[in-house]
């Protein structure tokens, strides 16, 4: 079983469970983002939970003081244990972009990625946003990112398509085209 497919796995039982528990999704998903940002810019800590001769105990400690919501929902600090046991608890550095996709699903939410050659200000992201909701028809959650490269437009990101408007890609496009003409 791939990486993936576990840390999707987990994530959809922690959904279930703490669905049941009437606790805000949303802090949840915000607890494990930041684990998946202190994992991120830090490799010695994935180092540390990877490492079969430092011990569980220790690894769990480390989890808590990095992050100390952790320990405050019971189900968190059951999958914590559990993943220790199992002496996986380096998922859990995995799980926040599985159990918000899970999120995103459930809610009816669409995630879509926009990349810009500049900063959005903040009239043209609602305008983007509110268009691509009447689009999607739905509830659109937007995260941007910059690229310079691309000099002029936008490309627009879904799990499903991606939408290059950008002056970078119609280039390459009409090169493309130039090159298997010949």
């Amino acid at each position: 079983m791939s990486k993936y497919s576990v840390c999707h796995a987990y994530a959809k039982a922690i959904y279930g469970l703490l669905q049941d528990q009437k606790v805000n999704l949303d802090d949840i998903l915000l607890v494990l983002n930041n684990l998946y940002e202190s994992a991120r810019h830090n490799d010695e800590l994935k180092h540390i939970l990877k490492d079969p001769f430092v011990t569980s105990a220790f690894k769990i400690a480390l989890l808590y003081r990095l992050v100390p919501e952790l320990e405050k929902n019971e189900t968190l600090k059951k999958l914590v244990c559990l993943l220790a046991d199992k002496k996986n608890l380096e998922l859990i550095l995995e799980l926040a972009p599985e159990f918000e996709k899970i999120l995103n699903l459930e809610s009816n939410v669409t995630e879509i990625e926009v990349v810009s050659p500049n900063t959005l200000s903040e009239s043209q992201r609602s305008t983007l946003q509110a268009t691509l909701e009447k689009t999607v028809g739905g509830k659109v959650k937007l995260k941007t990112s910059l690229d310079e490269s691309l000099i002029a437009g936008l490309v627009v990101k879904t799990e499903q398509y991606i939408l290059d408007n950008s002056a970078k890609g119609r280039l390459n496009k009409m090169k493309r085209l130039l090159l298997s003409s010949n």
